[in-house]
């Protein structure tokens, strides 16, 4: 689970959850999503969840980062962390953890880091 707290969607309106869904994932159907929320509003308790790896979104890798620190060659993959002189260059936590590599659906970035919560 990845908490975006930042200036987006959420921020503004209240009791809103955003879900992002792969379009690569059989789950890419909002009927599948609606579903799951109509089951959580169900639910009087909700279960523990000890097995989810929370994650807070840190920062954006613009395209000049990319280029002043040469991020196409760090061989980065999603959730797998960064070297701390990486994370240390852009002024984030370490260990931060790279998604949205170059995926193209962010033109205006080259992607973004997490840190675990």
């Amino acid at each position: 689970m990845i908490v975006a707290d930042y200036d987006c969607l959420n921020k503004y309106t209240p009791n809103c959850i955003s879900i992002e869904i792969s379009f690569s994932s059989t789950d890419c159907d909002a009927r599948v999503w609606y579903d799951k929320i109509a089951q959580l509003a169900q639910l009087r308790k909700v279960p523990p969840a000890n097995d989810i790896t929370t994650y807070r979104f840190v920062y954006r890798m613009t395209l000049e980062d990319k280029q002043r620190l040469n991020l196409a060659a760090q061989k980065m993959r999603a959730f797998v962390p960064i070297p701390v002189e990486l994370a240390n260059a852009m002024s984030v936590r370490s260990p931060a953890y790279p998604i949205f590599i170059g995926d193209g659906l962010t033109p205006y970035n080259y992607g973004g880091l997490l840190n675990k919560l």
